[in-house]
């Protein structure tokens, strides 16, 4: 078959498309020559007339349309103008592939660009610039919807202005817009632009009186075209993301090393849920004594850990942050306070009741949940412990989180008999000791322990002075005072002029298992007397 106007044996590719068309076409085709007859019809056209295509061929094209009825005088053919329906197909599909309010390709539209953008080999690199306005709610619900739209608008307007004419602009959703960049790039380049933009949006637009600035984050992305439209996608989501947590307002490059971490630490969030199920999590015990050099025990410190198997042995600063943002810290926990109570309700058991308190540093999240309460009485009435042989202590910056409230939580525990306590890290922080808050304990962190020098005697070191009459308050009241971090002997003599009643830390002993915690109980004889020294797990 060839197409009119064409040889036959010519092919071409205009050729092969008409015959592809003439194929499939949903609607009936009939060629014919200058005389009428018929050189090819279509599966459509014989469909419709129920014969074989091939049948109609050599035939009058008349003859299809009087057929066999003898009175039929004249064949009536029927021509209809398509152009209003073609219109409004095409409205329609431009409506399915805009963003109404902006005329920008809409976020369906604009990933469909981006995928096809990393499959075309003509340019080198893509550079894809994501812009998403800070506090755009504000505007919202203080001046009504039909100001948000104008400014996003306004928006459009401004990229469609400072960016070249062959970019790819498009509404990515809300108020996020993503500009797409084939060619070569340099960084400074495209910072450029994307500080000319924030410059405009920062201008005010007045609207009934009211002058309206915008601000908005700004992510970078340069990859080589042939990689993953959805990688692309994702490491501008991210950088979004980190632009706004570093204070909005700014433009933030990918950095494909922080991604790397980020990523990792991600996938630690992902399964501790996993890790929780399996045995994953347990405590690593410091024992914490006086720092006269007498060596004896006054409690024992239980920190968290997670055998991660990959990572080794993780701290609980390295994963309860993810925690906190998977919503696993509580019930990680609910099983801290049971295993500890356990663990203490066990070793009392063994050694005695003269086995020294044990306190356990409670996450923020925990701190102000609103059944921390049950979950230390349930424990301590499950394993029959008595309430003062446990304390909890938590962050003094938790007394503000305004999530929960850790005041009463901390007065019903001290009800129960509980000691409760606060890790100080910095001297402002004494505040907390007025008012009605019932503390045991106070915490001095490893950043108030740096403060301790040796080099300097209490009576002549401003340092010290200070610290001195900041624990002044603490020690009126009859608050107990340790500190951790504590690394040399030095330091604890200092810690011990100043009247800290108790230290941990490397100078004193190194964090242990449950089982070599035990074994030093066992060995020490008398449960309250530890050996201090630079001891080591084994």
């Amino acid at each position: 078959m060839t197409s009119p106007g064409e040889q036959p044996g010519s092919a071409t590719p205009s050729a092969d498309r008409f015959v592809a068309l003439f194929a499939a076409a949903p609607f009936g085709i009939a060629l014919t020559d200058r005389q009428g007859i018929i050189a090819e019809a279509n599966q459509a056209l014989g469909r419709f007339l129920g014969v074989d295509p091939a049948e109609l061929r050599g035939k009058p094209f008349v003859e299809i349309l009087t057929g066999d009825d003898p009175k039929q005088r004249y064949p009536a053919v029927v021509v209809r103008d398509t152009s209003e329906l073609h219109l409004l197909q095409e409205m329609l599909r431009h409506q399915n592939v805009h963003d109404p309010l902006t005329g920008l390709p809409n976020a369906d539209s604009f990933r469909g660009k981006v995928e096809a953008a990393m499959v075309d080999r003509t340019h080198p690199q893509l550079a894809l610039i994501v812009f998403d306005l800070d506090g755009f709610r504000l505007i919202n619900d203080g001046l009504g919807p039909e100001v948000g739209n104008r400014m996003l608008s306004r928006v459009a307007d401004k990229l469609r202005e400072i960016f070249p004419a062959e970019a790819v602009i498009g509404r990515m959703i809300g108020d996020r817009f993503g500009v797409l960049l084939r060619g070569s790039f340099t960084g400074q380049a495209l910072t450029r632009q994307a500080e000319e933009v924030l410059k405009e949006l920062a201008e005010p637009l007045y609207l009934d009186g009211n002058g309206i600035a915008l601000s908005a984050s700004v992510g970078i992305v340069v990859r080589s075209t042939g990689g993953s439209a959805d990688d692309l996608l994702r490491a501008a989501e991210i950088t979004v993301h980190r632009a706004k947590s570093a204070g909005r307002a700014q433009w933030m490059m990918f950095d494909a090393e922080q991604d790397r971490r980020e990523r990792h630490l991600a996938k630690r969030g992902a399964v501790l849920g996993g890790a929780l199920e399996t045995g994953e999590f347990e405590f690593r015990y410091q024992p914490t004594v006086r720092p006269d050099g007498s060596g004896e025990l006054v409690l024992i410190q239980a920190e968290l850990v997670w055998n991660h198997p990959d990572d080794g042995v993780l701290e609980a600063h390295e994963f309860i942050p993810m925690a906190d943002l998977t919503g696993m810290t509580v019930p990680i926990g609910r099983w801290m306070i049971d295993d500890a109570v356990a663990t203490l309700a066990r070793w009392r058991a063994q050694f005695g009741p003269a086995v020294a308190e044990l306190a356990v540093r409670l996450p923020s999240r925990l701190a102000i949940d609103q059944d921390l309460v049950g979950m230390v009485r349930s424990a301590l009435d499950e394993h029959q412990l008595p309430a003062e042989s446990l304390s909890v202590w938590t962050k003094a910056t938790t007394l503000d989180d305004e999530r929960g409230d850790v005041r009463e939580s901390y007065a019903l525990l001290a009800d129960l008999g509980v000691r409760v306590g606060l890790l100080i890290t910095h001297p402002s922080q004494f505040d907390v000791f007025t008012g009605d808050l019932p503390l045991h304990d106070v915490i001095l962190a490893e950043s108030m322990v740096e403060l301790v020098s040796a080099d300097y005697p209490v009576e002549t070191s401003a340092t010290m002075r200070g610290l001195h009459d900041f624990l002044a308050k603490p020690f009126e009241q009859g608050i107990r005072v340790s500190a951790q971090g504590v690394e040399s002997r030095d330091q604890m003599q200092r810690l011990a002029e100043l009247g800290v009643s108790a230290v941990r830390g490397p100078a004193i002993h190194q964090p242990l298992t449950a089982s070599a915690m035990e074994k030093l109980l066992a060995e020490a004889g008398d449960p309250a007397n530890v050996s201090a020294g630079p001891q080591h797990d084994t």
